[in-house]
Order: structure tokens, then C-alpha cells, then sequence
């Protein structure tokens, strides 16, 4: 049993639920507390992820991390306990513009991945709702400033002198921002190439649904973004969230999703009143696999056994209203989505 939890090798913790965003696809829209974890309970959690023997831990999973002033002392609390760590963060939490506390963070990390998915404030606020061009700008100046990691292609004499500290820029490539590659390869290019570059399929899920217009501007053209697909009709949930506000389906609205033929969900997360969800779709925890704070992780992983053959196969309720994957692959070019969209009444 232990050697299943071994293979997992990483553990996401959501050091909070809140966010201080509301992005169009993602799963902060879902009801929940704005709850913030204490460095004591974090020490109860993380004794229990060494103990199990997990060598990597994300500080992530529904909230944004970054919005938690104590995160650099969790980070090292778990650095000094020999772990990897990372986190992921949309990149407009205010606290990363203050040079000593974004310092004290990324000392304490092994990796540190953040999304950059506009090229001004309008392209920005598509996606990242709420957002501010301002602030995630003198973040990328403070983040430059404070990590001075050269590109990966950098001589070896220079990698040899440089920290490691792995961070990557991940660009959503929407069609608006396909358009404007060139403004991120030169904004790359400006700081040095001390983060990677990464354009990253975006995930369309049922809470955007679009009209033609928006998809004309949302929908990448280069094959290696533009992997869509319709849902029909028939598979939509009766009511879902759309936008903050919950909707009854009509013949008009139609959903267009990036597709996997298999779930990969393997990963332990721990939500923050401890929770651990089957998995990250999972936001209401209706299949909780059990309590970080009651349950040992080896009756968690025995939960996650049971449940390992329908998630596989997508057979539980929320594979079908939430993730909405199909084992089948059904791509569509951008045309033939355009083509299938119609206006929503």
C-alpha cells in the first residue's frame, strides 16, 4: 500500500480556497467558504504527506495560493523537511509585488509555474476576470528581479552559477493571444529568458459556453491548440454554472471542450478544512475519499482504489457535469466548431 502511495510521488495542498479572481473556466465559481489554513494546521497536514513519504508537495489546488500572506513560511516548512516544492499561481496576487516577501517565497521553492494569458489590460480580463495589467506587470518585474534564472539553453558555465529554482510562463493559447506570440517571446527575451516560455492548450469547459462571436476570438487555428469538441445536447446537465449563475440548458447552448480518452487522476489533494476530493473536479467533494485530520492516508488511497476503475472510465456523475471528457475523441477544427456554435439567447 505504501509503495501505491510512493508511485503517486506528489501531493497538492490548498493552502486556501480563496481567490481573489474569477476566471472563466475555472473552478473557483463553484459555492465554497473563503477559508485561509494556519501554519499549525499546515505542520499537522505536512507531518502526515512526509510521514506517507511523498517527496513532492504543490501549494495549490481550487483557491489562489499566492493571495496567502504566510505562504513563504509554509514553503520553507516543507523545504525543511526535505521536499520539492511548487506552486502555481495566476499571477495577479497583489503580495508578489513586494520584492522581500516574493524573495522569501522562491527561496523556498523547487519550481514555480504562473499563466500570463493576455498581452493588455482588455486581452487580460477575457479570461483572468478581475485581473489588473498593472499588478501582474511589476509582479513579472519583481519576480525577474529576485530569481535570475537563465534559460535552460543557457552556456553550462552559467547554469552551473545559477539557482534552481525552475519557473515557467504559461501562456493560454487562446486565439487572441495566438496572434500576439511574438509579444510574449520578446517580453520573455526583455527579462533575460530567466522563465520559460510554455504556450499550454486552454480548457474550455461548460460555463463558457460561446456564441460565434466569441468563439472567433477565442478558438486558437494552429492545429496544436485548436483541439475542441462538441458535446451534444443530450450529455449536458440539466442546470449548470454559467458565468456565477446557474442555467437551465437549451438546444442554443453548446458546450466545446478539450478532450482526453482516459482520466489520469492519480494525484492526492487535500483540501483546506482537509478534505480529500477523488479528484481535482471534484470542487463540492461529493466523492470525498475521507479527512487528512481523522483519516490515515493508507484507508485515503484504499478509498481512491475503489473508485480508480469509474474515474478511469469517466463513470461517475461529475465526469458527466463537470469534467465532461469523452473516452471517444472527437476534435473539431476551428471552422467546423464555429460552424456547429450558435448565438445564446
Amino acid at each position: 500500500m505504501m509503495k501505491q502511495i510512493l508511485q503517486m510521488k506528489r501531493v497538492l495542498v490548498e493552502v486556501t480556497d480563496a481567490c481573489n479572481l474569477r476566471c472563466r473556466s475555472c473552478v473557483s465559481w463553484t459555492p465554497r467558504g473563503h477559508s485561509f489554513m494556519t501554519l499549525k494546521t499546515f505542520d499537522t497536514v505536512l507531518n502526515k504527506i512526509v510521514k506517507a513519504g511523498f517527496p513532492k508537495i504543490t501549494l495549490y489546488w481550487r483557491g489562489e495560493s499566492l493571495i496567502h500572506p504566510k505562504l513563504p513560511e509554509m514553503a520553507k516548512m516543507a523545504k525543511d523537511k526535505g521536499m520539492q516544492v511548487s506552486c502555481r499561481t495566476s499571477f495577479a496576487s497583489p503580495l508578489l509585488s513586494d520584492e522581500k516577501w516574493t524573495e522569501k517565497l522562491m527561496s523556498n521553492l523547487t519550481s514555480f509555474r504562473f499563466n500570463f494569458d493576455g498581452y493588455n489590460q482588455e486581452t487580460l480580463q477575457k479570461y483572468r476576470v478581475g485581473a489588473k495589467w498593472s499588478v501582474v506587470m511589476k509582479n513579472l518585474d519583481v519576480l525577474s528581479k529576485v530569481s535570475a534564472i537563465p534559460h535552460t539553453h543557457a552556456p553550462p558555465w552559467m547554469i552551473q552559477f545559477s539557482p534552481r529554482l525552475d519557473i515557467t510562463m504559461a501562456v493560454l493559447m487562446f486565439r487572441y493571444n495566438e496572434l500576439n506570440k511574438q509579444f510574449f517571446e520578446d517580453l520573455v527575451e526583455k527579462h533575460n529568458h530567466r522563465f520559460e516560455l510554455e504556450y499550454i492548450n486552454p480548457t474550455i469547459l461548460g460555463k463558457n459556453v460561446l456564441t460565434k462571436q466569441e468563439a472567433s476570438e477565442w478558438l486558437a487555428e494552429d492545429p496544436k491548440y485548436r483541439r475542441y469538441m462538441k458535446i451534444p445536447f443530450n450529455s449536458l446537465p440539466e442546470k449548470w454554472l454559467f458565468r456565477g449563475k446557474i442555467e437551465r440548458r437549451t438546444r442554443n447552448h453548446i458546450w466545446i471542450h478539450k478532450s482526453r480518452p482516459k482520466c489520469s487522476s492519480g494525484v492526492i489533494l487535500i483540501a483546506v478544512n482537509g478534505e480529500v476530493p477523488c479528484c481535482s473536479q471534484d470542487t463540492h467533494l461529493q466523492y470525498s475519499l475521507g479527512n487528512i485530520f481523522k483519516d490515515s492516508f493508507k484507508d485515503i488511497i484504499n478509498s481512491h482504489s475503489k473508485l480508480a476503475y469509474k474515474l478511469y472510465h469517466r463513470q461517475l456523475s461529475i465526469c458527466k457535469t463537470i469534467c465532461l471528457c469523452r473516452q471517444k475523441k472527437q476534435w473539431l477544427t476551428q471552422q467546423q466548431a464555429l460552424e456547429q456554435l450558435q448565438p445564446v439567447k
